[in-house]
C-alpha cells in the first residue's frame, strides 16, 4: 500500500477538526498536515492524539493557498485533502490505494453521505456518485499522487474559493476521476445555514459566474458575505 499524507485546511473550526482527527485514528495514515488560516503556533487538540504524526502549519487564509501549503510539505506518494467536517470510514485508505494503482486514474474521491438530513440531501448524496463539474467537489475528499499534482503546475493561491473545481478540471484533463465504493460522511451544516435549495441556488449561481469569467477572489467575497449573514464566525471555514 502506498503511503498517504492527509492535508486539512481549517479556519476557526476546532470542534469539527477534533472529530476528524478521531476518525483518522482508525486509518494507517503516514502524516496529517493541518494548515490553519489563523496565525496560531500550535493546537491543544494535538495533545489528545499522541499516536498521530500531526504537522501543524499556518498559512495565509484561503482554501487554495492552505491546500498548496500542505501539499508542499507532504512526504507521501499520495495526498488526500479532507475538509474538517468529513469523517472517513475504515477502509477508506484501501480504496484510495486501489483507485490510484490504476495509471489511468488521475484523481480519486468519495461519494457523499450526509450525517444528518432528509430526502433532498439523500438525492444530492446519490448524485455525488457521478463525476461531473456539478457533482464532484472538495468535500468528497480529493486524493491524488503528489508527483501528478506537481506536474499540473497550478497556482492554487489564485483560488480562495473554487479550488476544488479548478483541481477537478485539471486532473480530468490528465486522466479519469474515479469514485470510491465507500462513502465519505460529512456535515450538512452548509445546507442548514441557508436552507437546502437556497444553498444549491447560491452554489449554482457562483459556478455560473466563475464559468463566465468572474475571478475566484470576487466570488469568495460574495460567498462569505452571504454566509456571515447566516452563521456565527465559529462555523466559517
Amino acid at each position: 500500500m502506498e503511503s498517504i499524507s492527509v492535508v486539512i485546511p481549517i479556519y476557526r473550526d476546532d470542534a469539527e477538526l477534533a472529530g476528524l482527527l478521531r476518525a483518522l485514528d482508525d486509518l494507517p495514515i503516514t502524516e496529517i498536515i493541518v494548515v490553519d488560516g489563523e496565525d496560531r503556533p500550535t493546537h491543544p487538540l494535538f495533545d489528545l492524539n499522541p499516536t498521530q504524526n500531526i504537522i501543524w502549519q499556518t498559512s495565509k487564509r484561503g482554501r487554495g493557498t492552505q491546500i498548496a501549503a500542505g501539499i508542499a510539505v507532504a512526504t507521501s506518494a499520495n495526498v488526500w485533502v479532507l475538509h474538517a467536517d468529513c469523517r472517513p470510514v475504515p477502509g477508506s485508505h484501501l480504496e484510495i490505494d486501489r483507485l490510484l494503482a490504476d495509471p489511468k486514474t488521475s484523481m480519486a474521491c468519495f461519494p457523499l453521505a450526509f450525517r444528518t438530513g432528509g430526502l433532498s440531501l439523500s438525492l444530492f448524496a446519490l448524485l455525488s456518485r457521478l463525476d461531473s463539474t456539478v457533482t464532484t467537489f472538495g468535500d468528497q475528499g480529493f486524493a491524488f499522487r503528489k508527483p501528478d499534482f506537481n506536474r499540473l503546475d497550478m497556482d492554487l493561491s489564485k483560488y480562495p474559493l473554487l479550488e476544488d473545481v479548478a483541481l477537478r478540471a485539471a486532473f480530468r484533463e490528465r486522466g479519469c476521476i474515479r469514485k470510491a465504493r465507500l462513502t465519505l460522511p460529512t456535515s450538512a451544516r452548509r445546507f442548514e445555514r441557508l436552507g437546502i435549495w437556497r444553498t444549491q441556488f447560491r452554489n449554482i449561481s457562483i459556478l455560473l459566474k466563475y464559468w463566465r469569467g468572474t475571478s475566484p477572489k470576487t466570488l469568495h467575497a460574495e460567498y462569505y458575505q452571504i454566509t456571515r449573514q447566516t452563521a456565527p464566525m465559529s462555523q466559517l471555514s
